[in-house]
């Protein structure tokens, strides 16, 4: 019967995924530490507060966490990674913070500029961070999975005084122009890495201006930042995260790069759970 059941639960997981990562998912998910949870609409926005079942959390401290795409609020503790997350700090004896997850549908990508479509507004997305604090936190984390990861540094090179750290799990980070880029020869989901910002972004000057790259080489201070890449990731996002990894340690800005084997986002929640942890 257990078995059936670990079976049932497996294959959702598997579909359109690498099994490495879809059984991770499941794996964090049937062994991690359970979540409970409050979820509500702010405007255009869906929020989801979770809660560890049965620990106390960290009331200085809080994660904003920004999903996937064809994600939502609930994809945290779906696909695993939050369980996994709060394994690690109840392992270590740790309170750990606040965890809040925002969705603006399942394609949203953050942008100071209007865009083609599935845009968000820096400035929305600003006022409702500022509305969810409803206790000041002494530390303010971002972490983000996928295009939620190429939102979270968005959101944390641009206004790097606000935030104490970021994760960036398997971040959707590009090396290259998305509007420039050649697409002959490329497998499908290497494009739909470029299309995922060239038929939303509000056009070439908007990437040249505030692509994560960009935003990371100006001059300033930076928070922290966890960058978890995966070796085989087929969308073609490894070298923009390397090279998000490079321009902030020449910059002399504080960062981590862990590579990852296997494909895109066979990633769990323990690397940002002890990255919190360590600062």
């Amino acid at each position: 019967m257990r078995a059936r059941l670990f079976l049932f639960l497996l294959l959702p997981a598997l579909q359109g995924c690498a099994v490495r990562r879809g059984t991770g998912f499941v794996w964090q998910r049937l062994t991690g530490a359970s979540a409970e949870s409050e979820c509500f609409r702010d405007g255009s926005a869906s929020v989801c507060r979770w809660r560890p079942k049965g620990a106390d959390e960290d009331p200085e401290a809080v994660v904003f966490f920004l999903h996937y795409a064809t994600g939502d609020e609930r994809s945290l503790v779906r696909v695993g990674l939050l369980n996994g997350f709060y394994k690690r700090y109840r392992k270590a004896g740790r309170k750990p913070p606040r965890v809040l997850s925002l969705s603006y549908g399942s394609h949203w990508l953050i942008s100071d500029a209007p865009g083609q479509r599935q845009v968000v507004l820096r400035g929305e997305l600003d006022a409702l961070l500022a509305r969810l604090q409803d206790v000041p936190a002494k530390r303010r984390y971002l972490w983000g999975l996928s295009m939620g990861g190429y939102n979270a540094a968005e959101l944390a090179f641009a206004a790097p005084d606000r935030w104490s750290a970021a994760v960036l799990s398997c971040p959707a980070l590009l090396d290259v122009d998305p509007f420039a880029a050649p697409t002959k020869g490329l497998s499908r989901k290497r494009r739909d890495g470029l299309t995922l910002f060239k038929i939303r972004l509000g056009g070439p000057d908007v990437w040249r201006s505030e692509n994560p790259l960009a935003l990371a080489r100006r001059p300033g201070p930076a928070p922290s930042v966890l960058i978890e890449a995966n070796a085989s990731d087929e969308f073609g996002f490894f070298p923009g995260a390397a090279a998000l990894a490079s321009a902030l340690a020449d910059a002399g800005k504080p960062v981590s790069f862990q590579v990852r084997p296997g494909g895109h986002c066979a990633v769990d929640g323990a690397a940002a759970a002890d990255f919190f942890m360590s600062l």
